[in-house]
């Protein structure tokens, strides 16, 4: 069985200690959680949003939508500053998004902009030592 990102995320909050938390991002790992911790714990990964623009949601059941944010997952770096494109394209861009996918997972995307996915026993060191060749650091 496959699970959105929001799923996953919904599991490691359900644990209550480290150990616990870390098998459980160990038996969830994928290319695109890998990706989204980056996003999420690296210190060069700032976003050109704070706050998500105004969309319509996709009223589709979890699972039915046009899109998923594990999909897209690898398509969030066109947000950040370093991104040398007019903030009007990425605005555009990131509605689409957004549009495409559940808003269990827009609202990950407004998460991952600011740096909080809300899982008071995840931290970059936890990540860390989950996945020592990650890249987390300068």
């Amino acid at each position: 069985m496959t699970f959105t990102m929001p799923e996953i995320l919904a599991k490691f909050r359900e644990c209550k200690t480290e150990d616990e938390l870390k098998r459980a991002i160990w038996k969830y790992q994928s290319p695109a959680l890998k990706m989204l911790f980056q996003y999420v714990y690296h210190p060069a990964a700032q976003f050109s949003f704070t706050e998500l623009p105004e969309f319509k949601p996709d009223p589709g059941p979890v699972g039915l939508s046009p899109n998923n944010l594990t999909n897209e997952m690898r398509r969030l770096y066109v947000f950040m500053d370093s991104k040398k494109i007019p903030h009007e394209k990425k605005e555009l861009l990131l509605i689409q998004l957004l549009e495409s996918i559940h808003p269990t997972e827009a609202a990950l995307v407004g998460c991952i902009f600011n740096h909080d996915l809300e899982i008071p026993l995840l931290t970059r060191e936890v990540v860390k030592s989950v996945f020592p060749g990650l890249r987390l650091d300068n």
